[in-house]
């Protein structure tokens, strides 16, 4: 069955046909048991129907055959779905060519009319309505009609109904394809982005037809007072625009010399980039091995434009291995182009490394084949860094952080050959805050490739490693293992896994630990001094459209799985964070590097917690207090000084002392609640007494809390229940403690322990 769609979409692209709606699209679904409700007299198939109450979800959707990207209730025997597409010029098409798959019975309206019944009886179709016969799963159906399209909205309306009340599952996917009129011209790819920079874009889209090129665009979708335009015929279009503001979105539409293409849309625009140097948000789309062209890569996808919602996506970083499996032209169509990344391509600019099944059709020397012809790199240095002269390899500028990309494939990966020579003068010359590199074989992976015995990962391990270590770079991303890897915070490690030394490679007050917030803390990597530059993250991310069973064992990643998903990036001013979204939405891993350019190691600053004091910046930047060393000055009950008032104002972690001069016993009217991990440091068990009065407890310790007694005696502590002197929940360490004359109720009992 997947075979076939590849096929049907290669067709779709060679015949020209525009794809109005496409399989995986998002739907408006109602399975509540029963027919939706009429709405005064409107049904729910009709284009004037309310349907914004009903919930929503990419196809395929139905339930029972575990392939759906959306699950509906499986309480229901017929699935009721409405989708709408807007279509600017229907003379542009002849006729109709409808798509279906079902499971086990479907009725397709069209703006309120019904146009086609696949399996299902005659007459009348209620909800409890069955099939006419099994369908099997996941049946294909198709019918080619003529055009009812309206000007503007259009409205498709699907029932889905079973075959029996026993059946097990539904199914439901569509796509509506237009067959171009004789002469007219239609987009078949694109439009998609490349070399962006803080003044100028480069547009591409193929069509069915060669035509001139011609784009408007401006500051709003009704005011597209620029043009640039190419006007010699051709079916692969690329427009350069210059002279454009730094920063600023632009909306566009393109166009031949007598007809309109792609109208204007609040979605259909580019946004330069920010001056190189200028802090500035980033938001990047990273995409490892995604190019299967199917249902796992649409489930990340879709995962991502949840997980993204309406905000702007800067960039989309393809890691290599972009289509399978030879990387040819047809299955870039069905990869990246059609019913897969259109959404963001049009206005998200895509950059990539060039992985193995690429370079199964490309040639990195010639700079030939589909992968050179599809995307447009700079080589020249138009987008920042050194001129490479190569689309091979290349580097790019966003604001204050600047991008490396090299070919792990085919380039000479040596020490001393162009491309490292090249890498090496590009780093000594980016002033970037950040400095992110991307190649598709990964230094460390021991997923389904290992980088302890294959000579490209080894190579790129050993020889890039050091340069870029040298110059400071912060992440490194690749793909190739179809696995989720990520690296603890590393420095200066370049061979086997089994050499790795957690203690010796990792580096910063945080590098062994998770980079997480909430954990052990983000890490910190300082830009100067005498750490200044040590410490990277390296990403294996090649997951986006396939996973593989693999040991996932290397002993230099802090979280690693063999699941589908993709990695957010977000950088601004001094941070630097990634998420691992799932194909599910959820995020498994995410970390945060800091790196605090004002920061000079040694100097005053504030960590943002009152329980330190003498705040000072580290070697790697992070900064840090020592915990308070807190002093009872005096025997009082409570008070300034006292123990109870020291106790109540200590953080997690304090010290507390007891005054030398404290010569009377510390008589409690109440017991002490102690809420925070403390030490309490007496002078020896016969100098610090601490008493009940045989009237009440003395301590309780709290769930959780770390309760250290060192050299002092508790004395009279009375209750009725739980303990006389300590009540302890939580964890309670004594050191030379000594307990006298402590009562629960008639018993002597010094505490009871919970903890």
């Amino acid at each position: 069955m997947r075979t076939f769609f590849c096929v049907s979409f290669l067709l779709l692209a060679q015949l020209g046909y525009s794809q109005l709606v496409s399989f995986g699209s998002t739907w408006s679904f109602y399975d509540q048991g029963m027919a939706p409700p009429e709405q005064s007299g409107i049904h729910w198939y009709e284009m004037t129907y309310d349907a914004t109450a009903w919930d929503a979800g990419p196809a395929q959707l139905g339930y029972g055959d575990g392939d759906e990207a959306t699950v509906i209730s499986s309480a229901t025997y017929t699935g009721y779905f409405r989708h709408q597409f807007v279509v600017n010029d229907p003379a542009d098409y002849a006729t109709l060519d409808l798509s279906l798959i079902y499971d086990d019975g479907a009725v397709i309206y069209l703006n309120g009319v019904e146009i086609w019944r696949q399996n299902m009886p005659d007459g009348p179709i209620e909800y409890s309505t069955f099939a006419s016969s099994n369908s099997g799963d996941d049946a294909e159906a198709y019918l080619n009609m003529s055009n009812t399209l309206l000007t503007g909205v259009n409205v498709l309306a699907v029932e889905v109904h079973q075959r029996t009340a026993n059946s097990s599952d539904i199914s439901f996917d569509f796509s509506l394809d237009g067959v171009p009129d004789d002469g007219v011209v239609v987009i078949t790819r694109g439009p998609y982005l490349q070399k962006a920079n803080d003044t100028s874009m480069v547009v591409r889209w193929r069509t069915n037809l060669p035509s001139p090129s011609v784009i408007d665009f401006g500051i709003s979708t009704t005011s597209l007072i620029n043009t640039v335009e190419n006007l010699v015929d051709t079916i692969d279009h690329e427009l350069f625009i210059s002279a454009l503001l730094e920063n600023t979105k632009y909306y566009y539409q393109i166009r031949t010399l007598t007809d309109t293409v792609r109208f204007p849309s609040e979605d259909l625009y580019f946004k330069t980039y920010p001056q190189p140097g200028v802090d500035a948000p980033l938001t990047a789309w990273i995409l490892g091995d995604c190019g299967t062209g199917n249902s796992d890569a649409r489930n990340v996808r879709n995962a991502y434009y949840t997980y993204i919602d309406t905000a702007h996506t800067d960039m989309m970083l393809f890691l290599g291995d972009n289509a399978y499996d030879d990387g040819t032209d047809s299955e870039y169509q069905t990869a990246l182009f059609q019913n897969m990344y259109e959404e963001k391509l049009q206005n998200t600019v895509a950059w990539s490394c060039l992985g193995n099944h690429d370079g199964h059709s490309a040639n990195s020397d010639a700079q030939t084949g589909p992968y050179y012809d599809i995307f447009t790199f700079p080589k020249n240095a138009e987008c920042g860094g050194v001129a490479s002269g190569t689309e091979a390899y290349y580097s790019f500028d966003f604001g204050n952080v600047h991008f490396v990309v090299l070919d792990s494939y085919e380039t000479d990966r040596g020490v001393g050959d162009p491309m490292y020579l090249w890498c090496e003068e590009d780093l000594q010359n980016t002033l970037a805050h950040w400095v992110v590199a991307l190649w598709h074989h990964p230094a460390y992976s021991k997923g389904s490739h290992d980088s302890d015995t294959e000579s490209n990962l080894m190579q790129m391990r050993a020889n890039f490693l050091p340069l870029f270590e040298s110059y400071g770079v912060d992440l490194v991303l690749s793909g190739h293992s179809h696995s989720y890897e990520r690296t603890f915070f590393l420095n200066g490690h370049y061979g086997l896994s089994s050499t790795f030394d957690i203690d010796t490679h990792t580096v910063g007050p945080s590098g062994s630990g998770s980079g997480q917030m909430e954990n052990t803390g983000p890490y910190f990597k300082a830009p100067t001094g005498p750490e200044g530059g040590k410490g990277a993250i390296y990403i294996t991310s090649g997951s986006s459209g396939k996973k593989s069973a693999a040991p996932l064992d290397h002993p230099a990643m802090y979280y690693d799985g063999a699941d589908l998903g993709s990695c957010v990036l977000s950088i601004y001013m001094d941070t630097l964070s990634i998420a691992f979204l799932r194909e599910t939405g959820i995020v498994d891993d995410h970390f945060t590097v800091v790196k605090n350019i004002d920061c000079v190691p040694g100097q005053p600053c504030d960590d943002n917690n009152a329980c330190t004091g003498g705040d000072v910046f580290d070697d790697f930047c992070a900064c840090r207090g020592e915990l308070h060393q807190k002093y009872v000055t005096n025997a009082n009950n409570e008070g300034p000084g006292s123990l109870r008032d020291i106790i109540a104002s200590s953080c997690d972690g304090d010290t507390i002392h007891f005054l030398n001069s404290i010569d009377d016993t510390i008589r409690l009217e109440s017991e002490i609640i102690i809420q925070h991990s403390v030490t309490m440091l007496g002078v020896n068990p016969d100098s610090i007494i601490i008493s009940g009065q045989n009237t009440s407890r003395i301590f309780v310790v709290e769930p959780s809390v770390d309760c250290v007694l060192s050299n002092m005696t508790l004395f009279g502590g009375y209750s009725p229940t739980d303990g006389g002197a300590v009540l302890n929940d939580g964890h309670l360490y004594l050191e030379s403690a000594t307990f006298v004359r402590n009562f629960e109720g008639p018993n002597p009992t010094a505490w009871t322990n919970h903890g």
